[in-house]
């Protein structure tokens, strides 16, 4: 059961109160991938707040946790903290503060599930790092709140840019939107299921299976630059031949 960003304003570690109330909602032996915030207070001075994706079983365990790495500027940190205190007006942005930055794109397996790569919000629109590549997932996770757009072309284009990804990586991805869209979308970039912008519910889908890594999920941009490179020379020696002259 997959529920989108921050669905649970809480670290499930900090409140196991909330995670037995959640756990009692998880039908049958169900794992909950829940849009999450996470607190690391080992330092009580200085607690870090990560956005985050939180595995809670039936037992209301947490058994696994994703961070989010790629932040967005002025909305979940603002840029150079380090040289400017901004600390009200980043309070006034999220709330907390700045959020951390997680380690990056990573493998999640848990519960038996077939292991994932999770991704919060837009992290799914950057080519070739929604996928750890010496631990290759079976499929991709996104969360996402998209509120803020309204019934705008946004929300639209960040479900198209989640299928261009399922594509490059040949991997199905399951996606969760609070206000939509939501869906269960194939390797080949094909909506099997579909909850539409702004109407309530959920969907109800099977887990396609992956394909084997398609060249981009194995080259990434380097393609892209091998070709623009032959064009390069190409159009280099055409010119020359185009300009010679004979005596």
């Amino acid at each position: 059961m997959i529920w989108p960003e921050t669905a649970v304003n809480a670290d499930l570690y900090q409140f196991p109160e909330i995670a037995q109330i959640i756990a009692m909602k998880l039908p049958g032996n169900a794992t909950g991938l829940l849009g999450s915030l996470r607190v690391d207070v080992r330092n009580p001075n200085h607690p870090y707040f990560y956005n985050s994706i939180t595995a809670l079983d039936k037992k209301a365990k947490v058994v696994g946790n994703y961070d989010k790495h790629h932040l967005v500027p002025f909305g979940e940190f603002i840029p150079f903290r380090e040289k400017i205190s901004f600390k009200p007006i980043a309070m006034a942005v999220s709330g907390v503060g700045d959020f951390t930055r997680g380690p990056g794109p990573q493998t999640l397996h848990v519960n038996g599930l077939p292991g994932f790569s999770p991704l919060v919000c837009y992290e799914v629109i950057f080519p070739g790092e929604v996928a750890d590549p010496l631990n290759r997932p079976k499929w991709l996770v996104n969360v996402t709140n998209d509120g803020w757009y309204g019934r705008t072309a946004g929300p639209r284009q960040h479900f198209a840019m989640a299928r261009v990804r399922a594509i490059e990586e040949g991997l199905p991805l399951a996606r969760a939107a609070n206000t939509g869209i939501s869906g269960m979308i194939d390797p080949l970039g094909r909506v099997l299921a579909k909850k539409k912008l702004g109407t309530a519910g959920y969907v109800d889908a099977l887990l396609p299976d992956a394909l084997s890594a398609p060249p981009y999920a194995l080259y990434k941009d380097s393609f892209f630059w091998l070709l623009l490179a032959g064009f390069a020379v190409i159009a280099v020696r055409m010119r020359g031949g185009c300009c010679s002259t004979q005596d």
